[in-house]
């Protein structure tokens, strides 16, 4: 636990950190007054294009979504990522609650990657040789 102690002590101290963590790249951010601590990471890398069926995906009900952990996807039409987001009250957190939240944000974040690299796949154009 002393890591994210040392995780959160230097994202109060500067607003924001990263972290490569469950084979993620996270960056943390302090956002409305330092409230709330804003986690984000990429789930889908589109190579300069997002496809549709990945764009329609992210509105399906999907079977892994948690009701008690708010999370949202936004598309970074500049960088062709699909993002995942979460807000967490910064208030009094504490390690291991910050902990418990990191790796249930990972088990999302890695569902959904899996999940739109599988539809990613529904855009595939097969050629057979003649």
């Amino acid at each position: 636990m002393q890591a994210i102690q040392t995780l959160l002590n230097s994202l109060m101290l500067n607003k924001k950190t990263n972290l490569e963590f469950n084979g993620f790249n996270l960056s943390f951010e302090l956002v409305e007054q330092d409230e709330e601590i804003h986690f984000s990471t990429s789930v889908y890398d589109g190579d300069n294009y997002v496809p549709p069926s990945v764009r329609s995906a992210i509105g399906e009900k999907v079977p892994f979504k948690d009701k008690s952990f708010s999370s949202f996807l936004t598309i970074d039409e500049n960088q062709f990522k699909v993002v995942l987001h979460h807000l967490e009250p910064a208030k009094n957190i504490q390690p291991s609650t910050f902990y418990y939240q990191l790796d249930h944000f990972c088990f999302l974040a890695e569902e959904w990657r899996d999940y739109l690299d599988r539809n990613d796949k529904r855009d595939l154009i097969y050629v057979r040789n003649p």
